[in-house]
């Protein structure tokens, strides 16, 4: 796939695809995956850059587009859940998955990087950031309560909101497969998020063989691993 930025670097500072675009290669960069903070007129600015042979896109983030009636600050990956226990979010959740995974097929982009929604749940990760940066610890007390709590809400919860993410891959993965588009599962920030590393495990073995990969996010990977 090659070296890519991220239009979520710069997409705020403009807004035409043309500008975007012209800032990054620049910077001497000739691909590009596209952020979930880009609005319809944006997208199709690039798309006639891509049909030029002015720029290669490698990847679209979910949602990109931005889903209709929001605006690009709203616009967040987790703005509708493919976990959600609500029908009618998790449909929209699908729908707007779907139109990424068109859009990544007229960009000729190889993937779709998706978040898997939600456990529904108050999420403490932040309070972690705490205990790592005081001198007591992660190996407190009070920092193995908190971990200890933060496993308990989650795991009384996790099994519906997984099925239900479960069940949303299997209404995309073969309308991704029909347009020759990869589906990208990316390890997440927050804890409360779907998937954890074993229920990666889980994901990737219910779609062997299909065309669902992992997606991997350094920064997200150290956070997890430095709160231990």
């Amino acid at each position: 796939m090659g070296i890519s930025l991220s239009t979520s670097w710069n997409a705020f500072r403009y807004n035409d695809g043309k500008a975007i675009i012209r800032e990054i290669k620049d910077l001497g960069f000739n691909t590009v995956e596209l952020s979930f903070n880009l609005t319809e007129k944006i997208v199709r600015d690039i798309e006639r850059l891509a049909e030029e042979k002015q720029i290669k896109v490698s990847s679209l983030h979910n949602y990109c587009p931005v889903p209709e009636g929001l605006n690009r600050q709203e616009a967040l990956p987790d703005c509708y859940s493919l976990a959600s226990l609500d029908p009618q979010e998790r449909q929209k959740a699908v729908k707007y998955t779907k139109i990424s995974i068109d859009s990544a097929f007229r960009l000729k982009a190889e993937a779709v990087v998706l978040h898997c929604g939600r456990v529904e749940i108050p999420d403490r990760t932040r309070e972690l950031f705490a205990f790592y940066d005081n001198k007591s610890g992660l190996s407190s007390a009070p920092a193995l309560r908190l971990k200890d709590e933060m496993c308990q809400e989650r795991e009384l919860k996790v099994s519906s909101h997984l099925d239900a993410a479960l069940k949303s891959l299997e209404e995309l993965v073969d309308y991704a497969a029909r347009l020759k588009v990869k589906l990208g599962i990316e390890n997440r920030f927050y804890f409360r998020e779907i998937p954890s590393f074993e229920e990666t495990a889980k994901i990737l073995e219910r779609f062997q063989g299909v065309n669902v990969f992992y997606w991997h996010d350094t920064g997200h990977a150290q956070l997890w691993e430095n709160l231990g």
